[in-house]
């Protein structure tokens, strides 16, 4: 396949996905199972590589009882049912004790009910509650402390986006060096907690 030519379009798919998972808790590779789309095309579509088929975009719809026309309308959020819907909720029940990775939030061992709390209010209390943020820190290093503390893979992409929706987090630009030790044009951002005001 080629390689993306509009990439307008590519990002609006790349970011509707992301949506997708965040309000569903679901792993690229969980989507791509209950989607039955391969796993190579939807983290393409994803990392904007190729261009999606109107088929592909049906099938990632269907799990979740969505219109095509409501994947595609971009500036509507997509609807906080998504969980409720039959063809998921198998899912859930079917793979979340023997395949955990398909989700963002692995349980405890014999506990699936911590899982339930969904991922966006586990990610923030993290940011809330620890202490990771008390100085500067990039997103990698935050999405390292993270899997070594609580054995959690956070995508950059998740992480990245509740960073900056965050109003508890402050955003410091940062420098960026090249191998050769020059310093880089991509913006990166430090990401450290507001500090209360007195």
């Amino acid at each position: 396949m080629g390689k993306t030519t509009n990439k307008e379009l590519a990002k609006e798919i790349s970011e509707r996905i992301q949506e997708l998972l965040d309000e569903t808790d679901l792993r690229l590779e969980g989507l791509a199972v209950l989607s039955t789309v391969g796993k190579s095309a939807i983290r393409s579509y994803f990392s904007k590589t190729i261009p999606i088929s109107l088929e592909n975009i049906a099938k990632i719809c269907l799990p979740f009882s969505l219109k095509i026309s409501v994947f595609l309308d971009f500036e509507t959020p997509l609807p906080a049912h998504l969980k409720e819907q039959p063809r998921f909720k198998k899912f859930y029940n079917k793979y979340i004790k023997n395949n955990p990775e398909y989700f963002v939030v692995p349980p405890d061992p014999g506990n699936i009910r911590p899982y339930l709390k969904s991922g966006k209010d586990f990610l923030n209390s993290i940011l809330r509650d620890s202490d990771y943020l008390e100085s500067p820190k990039l997103v990698h290093e935050i999405a390292k402390k993270i899997k070594e503390d609580h054995n959690v893979d956070i995508e950059s992409g998740r992480l990245y986006q509740q960073l900056n929706s965050n109003a508890d987090v402050e955003r410091l630009p940062s420098t960026k060096l090249n191998k050769d030790g020059s310093k880089s044009k991509k913006e990166v951002f430090k990401y450290v907690k507001k500090k209360k005001s007195e």
